[in-house]
């Protein structure tokens, strides 16, 4: 597994892992995943991927100035 550094970039407070979660189907939710794509016009209704190239996103919350970060391992 990659190394990630759990402190906060901007304010050095330990960072507190979750999930980014996106809506499934009915009331069911799952984590969001990174998709090697090109985007053709900006939009994601245009959503051709370039492969099967998926991975699963590991987010980080720092509790104290609420920076985001996200980590596609």
């Amino acid at each position: 597994m990659n190394r990630i550094n759990k402190k906060c970039p901007e304010c050095e407070t330990e960072m507190v892992a979750g999930d980014v979660l996106s809506s499934g189907q009915g009331l069911a939710y799952q984590a969001a995943e990174w998709l090697e794509h090109e985007r053709k016009d900006g939009t994601l209704a245009s959503l051709k991927p370039a492969s099967n190239f998926r991975r699963k996103l590991v987010s980080y919350r720092c509790p104290e100035c609420g920076l985001l970060k996200e980590y596609a391992l």
